[in-house]
């Protein structure tokens, strides 16, 4: 029997290599062995594929995962925030203030916001009002986060406003010629202090700040002193 008939019965028909009787034993068990090698070397390689596909279907989705999750960390709209602070004074005039804001918690323990005050000065004396208009921007930091001392925060703004003071020169009974009604000023202000917040039910608090103005002059000033206090509410702070 040829050499190579021999194989062609090993790998593809070992019952027939069994007609040589010179061969049975090495046919059959040759015939057994070559089929079970084939049989091992096709799983194998269907393993390592089905694990290739496994690993790109996984790396597939990191990828796809991760442009969301960094989505996430640019902006959450559950860490934004809103307010309102208002204020009163009566001393040689009476002062009323009203300012809206929004904010945002970067951090935990750090947030920044913006606002839009609207002031209201009236002068008994001269029997008129002043207006002032502004912008103010603030960061608030919380010092800790124990039950007391989670409650306090401190408060650093910059603020500029655009003031129409009451002139106590006009003369309403001129028409032409007379003075304006209005001394039209700006000024900017660098408020910091402290504030506290006292939580309530459904996300809604009530705050209160004492603040000291840095870039206070006195005699160029609309405001008596510079120091304030505003009383507010906020929600989801």
């Amino acid at each position: 029997m040829a050499e190579n008939d021999l194989y062609f019965c090993l790998l593809f028909n070992p019952q027939r290599c069994c007609f040589f009787p010179n061969v049975f034993n090495v046919c059959f068990m040759k015939g057994v062995f070559s089929r079970f090698l084939l049989l091992m070397l096709f799983c194998a390689a269907a393993s390592q594929a089905s694990a290739q596909f496994d690993d790109e279907r996984i790396d597939t989705s990191a990828v796809d995962k991760e442009p969301r999750e960094k989505e996430r960390k640019k902006f959450d709209p559950k860490g934004m925030f809103v307010g309102l602070n208002y204020s009163m004074g009566l001393s040689r005039s009476l002062f009323f203030e009203f300012a809206p804001y929004v904010g945002y918690r970067v951090f935990d323990m750090i947030a920044i916001g913006a606002g839009v005050p609207y002031m209201l000065i009236y002068s008994p004396s001269l029997n008129a009002s002043s207006h002032i208009f502004g912008a103010r921007a603030f960061v608030r930091i919380r010092p800790a986060k124990t039950t007391f001392l989670s409650q306090l925060y401190l408060h650093a703004e910059g603020e500029y406003l655009k003031m129409y003071l009451a002139n106590p020169n006009y003369n309403p009974s001129i028409i032409n010629g007379g003075t304006n009604r209005y001394i039209v000023q700006s000024q900017p202000a660098v408020h910091v202090g402290v504030g506290y917040c006292n939580n309530f039910t459904n996300g809604l608090s009530g705050t209160v700040e004492f603040l000291y103005n840095v870039l206070y002059a006195s005699g160029s000033n609309a405001f008596n002193s510079p120091f304030s206090y505003r009383l507010g509410l906020m929600y989801n702070f």
